[in-house]
C-alpha cells in the first residue's frame, strides 16, 4: 500500500485518495499509515498524513491506539505537509487532562510554524477541543484572540469565523472577565537572533509600543497584568490627556478591549528586541534580557510553561 503513496512530487497528493478508499474497506490497513509518516522518504510521509487525516476525519476511533506515538513522535515532525495534518488529528484523540495540556502546548507552538497552513489548522484544532471541553473554552479564546490580531491573513479569517463559536454569549453591555496568562515565560523569537536585548529606541515624534512597554516594565517589575499592561500602552502611545483618562477611564478601557488584543506573545520586546516576558503566579509581569542568568534559569524551569515569541516574518 505504501508503494502507492510514493512517486511525483509534494505538489501532488498522489494515490492517497485511493488509499483511503481501500483502508475504509479494509481498516486494518489503518495500522500501516501511522508508522509511515515516519519514513525516510519525504513524499510518502505526507501522503500518509493525509491519508490518515482523512480517515480519522470519519473514524477518529482509530487513533486511539496510536495516541502515545502521535502526540510524543509524530507532532515532532517538521515537515509542514506532515505537521498539518498531525494538528488537525491530535484533536480528534480521547484526552486526559494531562494529555490534552501536552497537545495545547504542541498546538500552540504550531502556531508558530513557517507554514501558514499549520498555524491555522493549529488554530482549528484548539477551538475543536474547545469545542468537546466548555472548561478550555476562555483559554483557547484568549489564544485565538491574540492570533486573529497579529497572525497572518489567513489564521485572521479563520479567527474571525472561530470567535462567535467561542464565545460563551454573555449580555452585550457584560464586560468579558479578564484573562491574564500565569506561570508562563515567554522566550525571544526562534528567528531573533540576537544575542543580547536591545533597549528600544523612541521616536523623535513620538514614543514607540516597544520604548513604552520597555519603559513600564522595566521601571516596575511585576507591576502589570497583561491587561493592565496594554491599556497603558494604548492611554500612552495615543497621548489621552490624564484628565480624560481620570474622567473616562472605564469607558476607555471597555472601548479599547472590546477588539482583540495580542499578548507577549507578539510583543516587539519578545519579536525583535530579545527580551523575555515572564507572568508570574498573579499574572504581573516581568522582562529579562536574552543574555542573563534570570533568562536562562526560567527556560530550565520545569514548572514554568513556556512559549516562543511569535516571528517577525510571516510565512
Amino acid at each position: 500500500m505504501l508503494k502507492m503513496l510514493a512517486g511525483g512530487d509534494r505538489r501532488s497528493i498522489g494515490r492517497s485518495n485511493e488509499v483511503v478508499a481501500l483502508v475504509l474497506k479494509q481498516p486494518h490497513l489503518f495500522d500501516i499509515l501511522i508508522p509511515g509518516m515516519s519514513l525516510d522518504d519525504a513524499l510518502v510521509r505526507m501522503r500518509c498524513a493525509d491519508a490518515a487525516e482523512k480517515i480519522t476525519a470519519l473514524h477518529p476511533e482509530y487513533l486511539r491506539s496510536h495516541k502515545r506515538t502521535l502526540i510524543e513522535d509524530l507532532s515532532r515532525i517538521e515537515q509542514k505537509e506532515v505537521r498539518w495534518h498531525v494538528a488537525a488529528m491530535l484533536a480528534r484523540l480521547p484526552l486526559g487532562a494531562k494529555e490534552q495540556e501536552r497537545v495545547i502546548g504542541i498546538l500552540l507552538a504550531y502556531t508558530n510554524d513557517r507554514s501558514s497552513i499549520v498555524k491555522t489548522v493549529a488554530m482549528q484544532a484548539l477551538a475543536d477541543l474547545a469545542a468537546r471541553d466548555q472548561k478550555l473554552r476562555p483559554l483557547v479564546r484568549r489564544h485565538i484572540e491574540e492570533l486573529s490580531a497579529i497572525g497572518t491573513p489567513a489564521m485572521r479569517a479563520r479567527g474571525k469565523h472561530l470567535l462567535p463559536e467561542l464565545e460563551s454569549a454573555p449580555a452585550k453591555t457584560e464586560r468579558k472577565a479578564p484573562i491574564n496568562p500565569v506561570n508562563q515565560f515567554i522566550e525571544i523569537a526562534p528567528d531573533c537572533a540576537l544575542k543580547a536585548a536591545v533597549v528600544p529606541k523612541c521616536n523623535r515624534k513620538k514614543q514607540t509600543i516597544a520604548a513604552i512597554e520597555h519603559e513600564l516594565l522595566s521601571s516596575k517589575p511585576y507591576g502589570h497584568t497583561l491587561e493592565q499592561l496594554k491599556f497603558a500602552v494604548h492611554a500612552r502611545h495615543k497621548r489621552i490627556p490624564a484628565a480624560e483618562l481620570k474622567a473616562r477611564r472605564r469607558q476607555l478601557w471597555d472601548d479599547f478591549f472590546a477588539k482583540p488584543y495580542a499578548c507577549m506573545r507578539a510583543s516587539p520586546l519578545t519579536r525583535q528586541y530579545g527580551w523575555g516576558a515572564h507572568y508570574d503566579q498573579n499574572g504581573k509581569i516581568a522582562i529579562y534580557a536574552v543574555e542573563s542568568k534570570e533568562y536562562r534559569r526560567f527556560v530550565n524551569d520545569k514548572n514554568v510553561k513556556k512559549y516562543f515569541a511569535m516571528r517577525g516574518k510571516r510565512a
